[in-house]
């Protein structure tokens, strides 16, 4: 149990962890290839999306705009780093909500068709926001 009383789901957890540890040992070429799309399919804009929301931004900062400046940033500030390093028990329930929401609409095998470092991030924002 946390300290809060809250019994701890370690099989998510575990889920989570192969997810993240997944995402964290993605080429940062994958990243970059995503970066690049001048006018990416609307899954690449979804699922980043909803894993910036899962990282702690706000709604208004998940436009390609803000999005592609994530996937440049390098070091502790990386997607891949930030991922490995987040404290999933306090993403706000509105962003794990909205986020579940978008991924919602989605499937892995149509997200493996259009980039790897997308089919896993895709993969450790749904054990993110599986209840």
């Amino acid at each position: 149990m946390e300290a809060s009383g809250t019994p701890v789901d370690y099989d998510r957890m575990s889920i989570i962890s192969r997810a993240s540890t997944a995402v964290s040992q993605l080429p940062k070429k994958d990243f970059q290839e995503m970066k690049s799309f001048a006018n990416p399919p609307v899954a690449v804009i979804d699922v980043l999306s909803a894993s910036m929301l899962l990282l702690g931004h706000k709604d208004s900062e998940t436009n390609w705009k803000m999005i592609k400046s994530c996937l440049g940033k390098t070091g502790k500030e990386s997607v891949q780093e930030r991922v490995a390093a987040l404290d999933v028990e306090k993403i706000p329930e509105k962003n794990l909500k909205k986020a579940k929401d978008i991924l919602a609409k989605y499937d892995l095998n149509g997200i493996a068709n259009v980039s790897q470092a997308l089919k896993e991030l895709y993969i450790w924002a749904g054990a993110v926001t599986d209840d």
